[in-house]
């Protein structure tokens, strides 16, 4: 279970980090932003590290799995003065974390097949990719959208075999007036649709909404074969 990006959750002194920190080694390497210190997508030193911290723990341990969490960018990065949501600037952070992404499923399929492993790799993205509003082909949701807030493009992710596994962040109730939960499976259900990646929900049953409806919900999950099971 890995976070790619972040460095720290609170505080900015690179040198607060021990002395062989690969942050406080490589300061190009990073950026601060709202009090925190993050890996830049866009390095390519950062995207060897995390291949590099990958390959190590699938060669040397005997992991079922590599698990990347819901944090990329910051939420709502700012871009620059003049710059759009689909602008160049944020196409390229889209296509950083995009060229991030299918090495480290190339870097695990590798190793699988030399040390005889079966490794899989899996993410967890937020529970919206885009909402209809922002593209006809997105959920009829309001909430959140990964694409644009984390530069997160989850569905490139899945059309192209680079993960084995997603489980979308649903973490809402059935009705819910920005993101549904029923709108949210069924759409998500679509999106895996002909491709090799196997889809699991990840249930929020740390609010009360939820956990007072979640058989309700596993059963609405039932109805639909390409969900495989869930994560809490």
């Amino acid at each position: 279970w890995l976070n790619p990006y972040r460095v720290t959750t609170s505080g900015t002194d690179l040198n607060n980090l021990c002395a062989t920190h690969p942050a406080r080694l490589n300061p190009t390497w990073t950026f601060n932003y709202n009090n925190a210190i993050y890996y830049n997508p866009e390095v390519e030193g950062v995207k060897q590290h995390i291949v590099d911290t990958v390959k190590e723990i699938v060669t040397n341990y005997n992991v079922d799995g590599i698990h990347f969490d819901d944090y990329f960018y910051p939420s709502y990065y700012p871009l620059p003065a003049g710059e759009t949501k689909d602008g160049s600037v944020a196409n390229a952070r889209r296509e950083a974390i995009n060229d991030m992404v299918k090495r480290v499923g190339s870097t695990i399929k590798t190793a699988n097949a030399t040390y005889g492993k079966s490794v899989k790799f899996g993410i967890s993205p937020p529970g919206i990719w885009k909402n209809k509003s922002s593209d006809a082909t997105g959920s009829n949701t309001n909430g959140r959208e990964s694409y644009y807030a984390l530069f997160a493009d989850t569905r490139t992710w899945i059309q192209n075999d680079w993960i084995d596994y997603v489980v979308p962040q649903i973490y809402w109730n059935i009705g819910h007036s920005k993101a549904d939960y029923a709108t949210l499976v069924k759409w998500w259900s679509n999106e895996v649709f002909g491709t090799n990646v196997k889809l699991y929900i990840g249930q929020g049953i740390y609010t009360d909404s939820v956990a007072t409806e979640i058989d309700t919900q596993l059963k609405l999950n039932k109805e639909y074969p390409a969900i495989k099971g869930s994560m809490y």
